[in-house]
């Protein structure tokens, strides 16, 4: 079984490949067909939607890791390593959670 920083993984490189599919499509640097299009569009979606339901502490966290993708110690302007760690599990719980995952 996947653990859930495993999985917040695999939804932030999953948002961010259909994030570029679709910016590339768009600037006519790449052509994808229809159905891989439509995935990225749903796999987008689905992320951003689940995003809406968490309450604005963990979407602060979620919409910063998976949608922008940051890594490191971005949220030291914000938070101590300790108190993150904790809102940040509490945050990938949540997010999982709505996605059924």
């Amino acid at each position: 079984m996947l653990s859930d920083q495993k999985k917040i993984d695999i939804l932030t490189s999953s948002y961010r490949d259909s994030s570029k599919k679709l910016r590339n499509e768009e600037l006519g640097f790449k052509h994808y067909s229809a159905c891989d299009l439509e995935i990225c569009k749903d796999t987008i979606a689905q992320i951003d939607d689940a995003i809406k339901f968490l309450h604005e502490r963990e979407k602060f966290i979620i919409y910063n890791e998976v949608v922008l993708g940051k890594r490191g110690k971005w949220y030291l302007e914000y938070y101590s390593p300790s108190a993150f760690k904790v809102r940040r599990k509490f945050a990938h719980k949540e997010f999982l959670r709505i996605l059924e995952l």
